[in-house]
């Protein structure tokens, strides 16, 4: 009305509120299947792939069935010992990417995903030897 649009305004009509199920059943529950392999989860962000992974080193425990999160949820339960810490910022390495050669853009470890050298990856492949398993 203050910008002389009256003629434009519609009176406000009361619809009858309806209850909604909290739930569909399972016959009517969507699916959508997931055919983007470049995303892990909404949750998890985009698929990265190191492309510098070495696989002299690690395609054993890249073929492996052990997950990158079963390991870490071992250390975290003092079963494991810490894996050993990045170059970069001394905190723990980001054993996805350097292990299985992927992460996600969500990481909280995004820091490590970078190159290293055969050497720089020595503690990392004396701690897998003995903790990894590859079956």
């Amino acid at each position: 009305a203050a910008l002389g649009l009256a003629a434009f305004h519609l009176p406000q009509v009361q619809l009858p509120q309806i209850p909604l199920p909290m739930s569909l059943p399972p016959s009517l529950t969507p699916t959508i299947p997931n055919t983007d392999t470049t995303t892990i989860s909404p949750f998890q962000g985009e698929r990265v792939n190191n492309t510098h992974f070495n696989d002299n080193l690690f395609q054993a425990y890249r073929d492996s069935p052990t997950s990158c999160r079963s390991i870490r949820n071992k250390v975290r339960n003092n079963e494991l010992p810490a894996i050993p810490v990045s170059k970069v910022d001394h905190k723990p390495m980001c054993i996805a990417w350097h292990l299985k050669g992927m992460c996600n853009s969500n990481c909280s470890r995004t820091g490590d995903h970078v190159a290293y050298t055969t050497a720089e990856y020595s503690d990392l492949t004396q701690w897998c030897t003995a903790n990894f398993p590859l079956a």
